[in-house]
């Protein structure tokens, strides 16, 4: 991959800003046990964005040349012999250059890992991005507020804390990409991939007027926060009408970077430790969830984060959001992904996935 410097993903000088939108960090710390906090302020009810026709129409006028402006990215923090290394990074990116031609596509790497076979050949990341590239820039995880207070987080999984540090890399570099002249972007989990064009997606990012564009989670099995909390009630937090999966996220790059997301978290955090917001299920999710309530936050149709409840609506499918172990059921179900599949690692796909991850039952979640 060549001598890859490091892109600096560090935060703006100013952490906070008390706004109508904003969870202020002075009011958090005071303590759930208060009144409803002081800087914590209920934004519009949540726009939904019904059904992407137009958007899609006017992305099939403006056909699929290169816009630097736009970007698919991902983080990461697995070991080159990790299955996401192995099988789900290398779809992902794959399906992206098949189903958004149109976008750059960048991975922040954690620099505690090497990176794997997925990033041979690619470049560190200067503006103006191209689309014929993979970009690699290498990130530090800060040793900060909300690092340390994640690192104390109760957790049913431990994964779910070793990882928590690149998984909210994904708010963190959001100035690194506006660096970068990016504009509009969308991150994906590593085992999330493309069977459509992701062109309606970017369209409705665009066209939101939204900082955050997500797909509503009403599957019970999401990691929701508790509904009966000072927080939750001030933010008018609603079970199922607010709750999403953060493995797929549009973002306004310039309006998002202006808010320091992880400040945003970290307060969150320091509330969580004197008020439970959420369950031992949950580090990130449940905080983002929090968070974007926040924020303006616009809900897409269903399709684009295909999680949960899987076996009922594939056809209605995306972007997917599985891990390796249900490839072999994916590629029945759906023939876009066994196309990818093959294209991505041959015809004897199905005996490479399981020699990396044994098959198990598929049973229509993950």
């Amino acid at each position: 991959m060549g001598n890859m410097g490091r892109l600096a993903v560090g935060r703006r000088d100013h952490i906070f800003s008390v706004s109508r939108d904003a969870v202020s960090r002075d009011a958090v710390s005071q303590g759930a046990a208060d009144a409803a906090p002081k800087g914590l302020s209920a934004p519009p009810e949540p726009s939904t964005i019904r059904p992407l026709l137009a958007a899609a129409l006017l992305g099939v006028a403006r056909g699929a040349r290169c816009d630097p402006t736009v970007a698919v990215y991902w983080t990461t923090d697995y070991a080159p012999a990790h299955e996401a290394s192995l099988l789900s990074l290398p779809l992902s990116l794959a399906s992206v250059k098949t189903h958004a031609a149109f976008a750059p596509r960048v991975v922040f790497a954690a620099e505690t890992v090497e990176t794997g076979a997925w990033a041979s050949g690619a470049k560190e990341p200067t503006a103006p991005l191209a689309c014929d590239e993979l970009y690699v820039a290498r990130a530090k995880i800060p040793n900060d507020r909300l690092s340390r207070l994640v690192a104390h987080a109760a957790a049913r999984r431990q994964s779910l804390v070793d990882h928590a540090g690149a998984d909210n890399l994904r708010f963190y570099v959001l100035p690194a990409l506006e660096r970068l002249r990016v504009r509009h972007a969308v991150y994906l989990d590593v085992d999330c991939f493309a069977v459509r064009s992701l062109r309606p997606l970017f369209d409705a990012v665009r066209t939101s007027r939204a900082t955050l564009v997500v797909e509503r989670a009403t599957a019970a099995k999401s990691a929701r926060p508790y509904a009966n909390t000072t927080v939750a009630r001030h933010l008018g937090y609603r079970p199922g009408a607010d709750d999403f999966n953060a493995g797929v996220v549009g973002a306004d790059v310039v309006e998002a970077s202006k808010l320091d997301m992880p400040a945003r978290l970290a307060d969150l955090y320091e509330a969580h430790f004197r008020e439970p917001l959420w369950g031992p299920n949950s580090v990130n999710q449940a905080a983002t969830v929090l968070m974007a309530k926040a924020v303006a936050t616009a809900f897409l149709d269903s399709g684009w984060n295909c999680k949960y409840d899987v076996a009922a609506s594939a056809d209605g499918c995306r972007v997917f959001h599985q891990k390796p172990s249900a490839y072999v059921w994916l590629a029945a179900a759906s023939n876009e992904t066994g196309r990818l599949l093959a294209a991505c690692f041959g015809d004897a796909w199905r005996d490479r996935v399981a020699r990396v991850h044994p098959p198990r039952k598929h049973k229509g979640t993950t």
